[in-house]
């Protein structure tokens, strides 16, 4: 699956939009170091304002909750603009990938051998959807792995700093969680693509009739 996933990601970003792409793809990286390291900021600002608040310092409670409140207001045009370079990364691959299919769709006379390939169905809309959810689950999948791991090493040491339970307890919870999720969900994957294969079959008769 990775060498199949590599074959078709991999030319976007050796292409001749491949400086542009890049540079999303560092910026996007860029914003996703500076979410993770405001968070672990403001976790700490977070603990500081509940600290005045349990122990009734009223004027330490607000100084620490205008800092919280400044920090925020900070951090959200961040959060908007990693969010902005992910959405014109996912576009700019995805056109590219789009007019790449499509040539090869119209080389060779691959649309009309493709009527007599039962391997492949509704090429128009692997076209369109297929691309679509290859490229934006691809990119959202990879910052939810670094989101994950960057937020794995700050966090851990906080939980270190308090008990090394605390750490032994969330390995515990989220294996558990992972196993119980893969063993639930893994027939979804194949639902999943009978159902995207069912609408586009509807699709296509509906413009046939």
């Amino acid at each position: 699956i990775f060498t199949r996933f590599l074959r078709l990601a991999k030319p976007f970003f050796f292409s001749e939009v491949k400086w542009y792409a890049r540079g999303l793809f560092l910026v996007l990286i860029l914003f996703a170091l500076s979410i993770a390291g405001i968070n672990f900021g403001l976790n700490y600002l977070y603990s500081y304002y509940w600290t005045a608040l349990s122990l009734r310092e009223e004027e330490t409670f607000f100084r620490q909750l205008a800092i919280y409140l400044i920090a925020l207001a900070c951090a959200t045009p961040v959060s908007v603009l990693y969010k902005y370079t992910e959405d014109r990364l996912s576009l700019l691959w995805r056109k590219w990938l789009s007019r790449r299919i499509i040539h090869k769709y119209f080389s060779n006379l691959a649309y009309y051998k493709l009527l007599y390939n039962d391997s492949i169905d509704n090429p128009d809309q692997r076209i369109e959807e297929d691309v679509r959810f290859f490229v934006q689950n691809s990119l959202s999948l990879f910052l939810i792995f670094l989101n994950s791991l960057l937020a794995l090493i700050s966090f851990t040491w906080i939980l270190w700093s308090i008990s090394i339970n605390l750490i032994i307890g969330v390995l515990v919870y989220a294996l558990v969680g992972t196993l119980i999720t893969f063993i639930i969900g893994r027939s979804l994957i194949g639902l999943n693509f009978a159902q995207l294969k069912k609408e586009a079959d509807l699709r296509y008769k509906l413009v046939n009739i």
